[in-house]
């Protein structure tokens, strides 16, 4: 039970990004959101993370803001959880599914905290790959109009359960689907003891 956001102050906000790519989202997070205390910018790649740090002063931003890791990003997640460190925004965009990084991702977000998650495999959850979204979600897709909405289910329904098995509830808050994407965005909580778990947060999220 990670409940360190309980007293929050201004400028301690905390963010895990699990894939630094050129920096851009850290940029604009440190750049765009009141709050942002630090960040934890995780990417393996050694030239992606000197690219990072050649963009920070163009961006005007110190470098002493952002802590780097190089690890797999699930490797680095586990490793915070262990050391007792949560994070109140904790942002995955992979190639391909999230799904692999879920457990490690909800079990390292603060309660009340804001998970972010990109499925890029958009035709794996609109209907043309039916077998793989069995194999990676779960879920039997299909291709017809409502296709898109359906594929944004499917990750909600995701992360529900990965979430319910760890003992935790989500809450959507916002999602929608550009090109190849799907964007999902929701709370975390720790479920108290007797809950009833909110499936309904899953069927009626618009």
């Amino acid at each position: 039970n990670n409940d360190n956001n309980n007293n929050k102050k201004d400028d301690s906000v905390r963010i895990f990004q699990a894939f630094g790519a050129s920096g851009l989202r850290p940029i604009r997070y440190l750049k765009e959101l009141r709050g942002v205390k630090s960040i934890v910018v995780n990417e393996p790649d050694s030239d992606s993370i000197a690219l990072i740090k050649k963009n920070l002063p163009l961006n005007g931003i110190s470098e002493d803001r952002i802590e780097f890791s190089s690890d797999y990003c699930v490797t680095a997640m586990n490793s915070y959880r262990e050391k007792g460190q949560f994070f109140d925004i904790v942002d995955i965009d992979p190639y391909g599914t999230a799904v692999p990084y879920l457990e490690s991702a909800i079990q390292v977000v603060n309660d009340g905290g804001l998970l972010c998650i990109t499925c890029t495999d958009m035709s794996v959850l609109c209907g043309k790959n039916t077998g793989a979204s069995t194999i990676k979600y779960g879920s039997n897709t299909l291709k017809a109009k409502y296709m898109h909405e359906m594929g944004i289910r499917v990750v909600l329904q995701a992360i529900h359960q990965v979430a319910t098995r760890l003992n935790r509830s989500i809450k959507p808050l916002g999602c929608f689907f550009v090109d190849f994407y799907i964007r999902c965005f929701v709370e975390v909580n720790t479920l108290t003891h007797g809950t009833i778990v909110p499936t309904n947060n899953v069927r009626d999220s618009n």
